[in-house]
């Protein structure tokens, strides 16, 4: 509920001392819960668990403890394939006492728990300052919760509980609130409560922090300020939030927005105006600043639609939901706080191990618990590689030891040439601790994150406008409904880590084939994490749609050529493009998925012309305007094709914009984020100096320590100076590289993700071009000499 925009998590519960469990009350008091919105949500927990009676009355409505389990089954090879919930109970009975197993649950449930209390923390400061303003009370009075102890039970379980409760209450519209841990399943048994319930609906603060954004960042535009937290006063806000108003218009509730000479509805400009590259960046700052406003703005809509007998299922944080007043409120919880730390680990654990066993259907017992042991030996050693990272970083008591190479060598997080290699997630972590602290590598960094982001920024805007042209065409609608988007914090988690998360969830859903929707910002490693992920799920396949659009492209130029007209947006008709579709296809094709092209002379398999007719420069050079008018189409196109895999029992992993993918519909959607803007470029930085250091260094496998050094620092001077050179010729406005497929969703594997630099971006195709003329007035002067 207190969304905090794209670049913040949506962290869950964060207390400990509730999660101990707890017994029913002997006798039915009255409850009360005492939130003071500033103080320090440690201090908060302590003070819940040491008041026994205030303790007690919280858990009054506490339900029945969960059934005993039944014993878990022995893991089999058939087992392991079904990676649900019976399998990782059958994990966690084979490492029963387990050391390594308990450590490295315990370090899963730590990191767990660490996301979710910095999650809390930035809450309260919000809270804190709505409370400093006035616009929040210091205290408010809860009303009583109900924890659902959710160890042992599915998710229609919890929600047939919830359901029990609500129902209780008589007929007609609630509010139903739900807090509790990360990983306690709130988002699950949500979305299984509302489909129980015909007259529910979901809300998100999201498009109202959205719409606020944009109010206040044309009034800064027009009072030529800088939008700063000291801008946004109480007086300013209060003013804006009187240009937005709920209530039905058309028949169905929206948010309207009405001043500063915008007047539409939220779901017609959800999609462009409020995903503008301005609006987007300025949500953190302004989210933290109007975390009262938007609650005050929330609490209406839904006193609004519960009074017309519709009710509302809320999800969010305690610090949030606390100012919101409804008797139906629902924190999900598990009795034994170790249950979380041996669940995630089971899920990992049995996610490596079936990768592992990939193609042995017929594995034997023996092999199965060979290859979980050894899958949980993996991930023992990369919890502990960080902190040897971290340990080996400190400086070290002898100066004549430290300089020892051998010493340097034997450092996980230092660059040797094995390592520079793999030009991976770890070298790139090994080039970063390199050049810690050093003034050369943060100055590249910061402007390789702004080249980054202003590339970011031109392609939403490009992506913005071509989605608006599909609206205003009727292809795509105004406005959609998207479902609940996981958001990872990636900082300082290898591939394989995020890879493990996305996989866990993934499976929770059931087996079958299933869409997974992956977005963020350029850098955070969606290339990577896809690849990781389909080398770990035996059916799956990657989508792009770049070969639906260069397909397209080629009938759009074939038919111009032949009527005789030039390839211009206003010759790209709804009609024409609807008439060109039809000659596309998608299905399988000698045993294989592919798309057929069949119409205009031409029939053939994409895979057969991708590297020959679909790459004419006639084809390549309209790509970026066919792509702008036809995006409607060509999701519509992908998301058939999508559904024919997945009937088929395929997994389809896809990367892309979230202008695009908000028009796929899937239930697994993942946006990969950060929460420090620094690190991506470091990342970025880093990237770039191990592929031009490897370059560099070509045919040197046995390349010293110190050699390894000189090109690393080699390769940093000169991407610094390249900077310099293009800050001179542009007068400080940095060039950026461009895309040779702009509209294009990135490539699937094994073609290099676009977090991977290519030392040719921007060159190839003026190179061509230059090779092409030179060798035309090559044969011409030939032929005058002839």
């Amino acid at each position: 509920a207190g969304a905090q925009g794209k670049g913040k998590g949506k962290g869950k519960g964060g207390k400990k001392g509730k999660n101990k469990g707890g017994k029913k009350a002997a006798g039915e008091q009255e409850a009360a819960q005492v939130q003071h919105a500033g103080q320090d949500t440690q201090n908060q927990r302590a003070a819940v668990t040491k008041t026994p009676a205030l303790r007690a009355n919280q858990l009054a409505a506490t339900t029945t403890a969960s059934p005993p389990p039944t014993s878990p089954a022995t893991l089999t090879m058939d087992l392991l394939k079904q990676q649900n919930d019976r399998t990782s109970e059958a994990v966690i009975a084979m490492f029963k006492g387990d050391d390594v197993f308990e450590r490295v649950s315990k370090t899963e449930f730590q990191m767990l728990r660490s996301r979710d209390d910095e999650d809390a923390e930035k809450l309260v400061k919000g809270i804190a300052i709505s409370v400093k303003k006035g616009v929040l009370p210091a205290k408010v009075d809860v009303e009583p919760v109900t924890r659902i102890v959710v160890d042992g039970k599915t998710a229609e379980q919890v929600a047939n509980e919830i359901y029990a409760k609500a129902q209780s209450g008589g007929a007609g519209g609630k509010l139903l609130v739900f807090q509790g841990l990360s990983g306690t399943g709130k988002g699950t048994t949500v979305a299984t409560l509302k489909s129980m319930m015909p007259n529910a609906v979901t809300w998100s603060n999201g498009n109202v922090f959205r719409a606020l954004t944009l109010l206040l960042v044309m009034q800064c535009e027009q009072d030529g300020l800088e939008l700063t937290p000291a801008v946004i006063t109480a007086e300013r806000v209060e003013q804006l939030m009187k240009y937005l108003s709920f209530g039905k218009f058309g028949g169905r509730y929206d948010i309207q927005v009405d001043g500063l000479g915008v007047k539409a509805l939220v779901s017609e400009i959800q999609n462009t105006l409020l995903k503008e590259p301005r609006v987007a960046r300025s949500i953190p700052t302004v989210a933290q600043e109007t975390q009262g406003e938007v609650i005050h703005f929330a609490s209406k809509a839904v006193k609004i639609m519960n009074d017309d007998g519709i009710s509302v299922l809320l999800e969010g944080r305690e610090e949030t939901v606390n100012h919101l007043r409804s008797p139906f409120r629902f924190e999900l919880m598990m009795e034994n706080d170790g249950v979380l730390g041996h669940r995630r680990c089971a899920q990992r654990v049995m996610a490596a191990g079936l990768q592992a066993l990939q193609g042995q259907d017929g594995a034997s017992f023996d092999a199965v618990q060979a290859a979980m042991r050894a899958a949980l030996e993996q991930i023992s050693s990369e919890h502990e590689a960080p902190a040897k990272a971290t340990e080996s970083s400190k400086p070290t008591a002898s100066p004549a030891k430290a300089t020892e190479p051998s010493e340097a060598k034997a450092s996980p997080a230092t660059l040797t040439m094995d390592l520079l290699k793999q030009q991976n997630d770890r070298t790139s972590e090994a080039v970063i601790a390199m050049f810690k602290g050093d003034d050369v590598f943060e100055r590249v960094s910061k402007t390789e994150f702004q080249m980054l982001r202003s590339r970011d920024d031109e392609d939403a805007e490009k992506l913005v406008k071509g989605i608006a042209i599909s609206v205003k065409k009727g292809v795509l609608p105004a406005k959609v409904d998207v479902e609940p988007v996981t958001r990872i914090v990636v900082d300082g988690k290898t591939a394989e880590q995020v890879a493990n998360e996305i996989y866990a969830k993934a499976q929770s859903g059931g087996a079958g084939g299933k869409l997974l929707v992956f977005q963020g910002l350029s850098g955070t490693g969606k290339g990577t994490t896809v690849a990781t992920l389909k080398s770990m799920m035996p059916n799956a396949v990657t989508w792009s749609n770049g070969n639906v659009f260069r397909a397209l492209t080629l009938l759009l130029v074939m038919q111009c050529e032949q009527d005789g007209l030039e390839l211009t947006p206003a010759v790209i008709t709804a009609e024409r493009v609807e008439q060109l579709m039809k000659y596309l296809s998608f299905g399988k094709f000698g045993g294989r998925y592919d798309i057929q092209v069949d119409g205009l002379g031409v029939k053939a398999l994409v895979s057969e012309i991708q590297n020959t007719l679909l790459k004419e420069p006639r084809v390549a050079r309209s790509i970026p305007t066919v792509a702008q008018e036809t995006q409607g189409e060509v999701i519509h196109f992908a998301s058939k094709a999508v559904k024919i895999m997945n009937d088929d029992g395929i997994s389809v992993l896809l990367e892309g914009r979230e202008e695009t993918v908000n028009h796929l519909r899937s239930p697994f959607r993942f946006e990969l984020m950060m929460e420090n803007d620094g690190v991506l470029g470091h990342r970025r930085c880093a990237q770039r100096v191990m592929a031009a250091g490897l370059q560099a260094l070509q045919g040197q496998d046995g390349a010293s320590f110190d050699a390894v050094q000189a090109a690393m620092r080699a390769a940093l001077e000169q991407i610094s100076s390249e900077h310099t050179s293009i800050k001179v010729s542009n007068a400080g406005t940095p060039s950026l590289p461009t895309s040779q497929d702009p509209a294009t969703c990135p490539p699937p594997a094994p073609v290099p993700p676009r977090d991977a630099e290519d030392p040719f971006e921007g060159w190839l195709w003026p190179g061509v071009a230059v090779l092409s003329i030179g060798l035309g007035l090559g044969a011409f002067l030939w032929s005058r000499r002839r």
